[in-house]
C-alpha cells in the first residue's frame, strides 16, 4: 500500500469553484447541472490523493495542471508534508491572460 496525500484547497480556489458552479447553473436550464458539474470535478481532483503527480507542469513551475472540461485546476504538491494544494480553477481559454495571483 502507499501513502495518501492530503488535498487542501485554498481561499482562491474554493471561490473560483463557488464562482464556476454558479455561472453554470446560470446558463443552464438544469439546476443539477452545476452540482454534477462540482461532483466530477471533486472526483478527479480527490484521485489526487494517491497520484499527485500524474499530470504535466503548468508551464515551467512548481504547479501542475488537470483539465476538467473547458477548465483547469492548478495545484502544486509539497512531498516533505505529502500534501496537493489546489490553488485555483479558471477556464482554459483565460490560460493566455492574467489570471491574476496563483495563491492566497
Amino acid at each position: 500500500m502507499f501513502d495518501k496525500y492530503i488535498v487542501i484547497y485554498s481561499p482562491l480556489a474554493r471561490e473560483d469553484i463557488f464562482g464556476i458552479a454558479r455561472y453554470i447553473g446560470e446558463q443552464s436550464q438544469d439546476q443539477d447541472v452545476p452540482l454534477r458539474w462540482e461532483a466530477a470535478l471533486y472526483e478527479r481532483i480527490r484521485r489526487l490523493e494517491a497520484f499527485p503527480n500524474s499530470h504535466p507542469r503548468y508551464q515551467v513551475s512548481q504547479y501542475r495542471k488537470i483539465h476538467h472540461g473547458p477548465y483547469v485546476v492548478l495545484y502544486r504538491v509539497d512531498p516533505a508534508e505529502m500534501v496537493v494544494k489546489v490553488c485555483r480553477v479558471f477556464h482554459g481559454a483565460r490560460l493566455s491572460e492574467n489570471i491574476g495571483p496563483l495563491e492566497s
